[in-house]
């Protein structure tokens, strides 16, 4: 909207927070700027709404620490204050830890976003090796990966190998960087399926948990948080 001012928030959705889907974090947003009594643009028209723009859904049962949205306000407030206004309404699993003003011709967070960066923490098991090290080694020694991704409306075989930007080994977790976007996205779980079927392992004997740790903008290896 013309003369607004553009901001863009940082939020970690975590604990029984990550069982909410993308429509019902925008609606929980919507309604905590409310309480939160900041001047947020509204759309024109004949049913106006916050405009707001979230980047790249969470997938239902992940914890986020670096989720992002785009809001415009009619009024320009320091960061910080719009930062403290909206983490005191927030309630357990949900926190706003950041808040910046965005360059008036910026791309919104949908947009800009091309990467995001996953920790694979494996549960217990019963196995007498390391997963996560098998994991890492795994994607180090294949020259190619291929899987068939499917879509709504057809599917694919794609090669995953030069699509994982980075898989490195971390205290017995795997870090995963992995194109998220409009041009390209790929699931960690596209890869892990890959993992199970290439080794032969039950997913049921070795299960996993998912956590995106932070969102990227730019052509990779020149990216940096959203």
């Amino acid at each position: 909207m013309e003369g607004s001012i553009k901001y863009r928030i940082k939020f970690k959705k975590t604990g029984c927070m990550k069982f909410l889907g993308h429509l019902d974090v925008l609606r929980y947003f919507q309604k905590a700027i409310k309480r939160a009594d900041v001047p947020v643009a509204y759309s024109e028209g004949f049913n106006p709404h916050q405009l707001l723009s979230f980047a790249a859904p969470l997938s239902v049962g992940v914890e986020g620490y670096g989720e992002y949205f785009d809001m415009e306000m009619m009024e320009r407030i320091d960061p910080y204050v719009l930062r403290d206004r909206l983490d005191a309404v927030m309630v357990d699993g949900m926190r706003v830890i950041d808040a910046r003003t965005l360059p008036e011709k910026s791309q919104n967070c949908m947009a800009s976003v091309t990467a995001a960066e996953y920790r694979i923490s494996f549960k217990d098991h019963d196995f007498d090796f390391d997963p996560a090290y098998s994991l890492v080694g795994f994607y180090q020694y294949l020259d190619e990966i291929v899987i068939t991704k499917k879509t709504k409306k057809s599917e694919r075989q794609i090669d995953l190998k030069p699509l994982v930007y980075d898989c490195i080994y971390d205290k017995g977790d795997v870090l995963i960087t992995l194109p998220c976007g409009s041009t390209e996205n790929i699931k960690p779980e596209l890869f892990m399926g890959a993992f199970y079927d290439y080794t032969g392992i039950d997913p049921a004997e070795l299960q996993y948990t998912l956590f995106r740790l932070e969102l990227f903008g730019g052509t990779y290896p020149d990216i940096s948080p959203l």
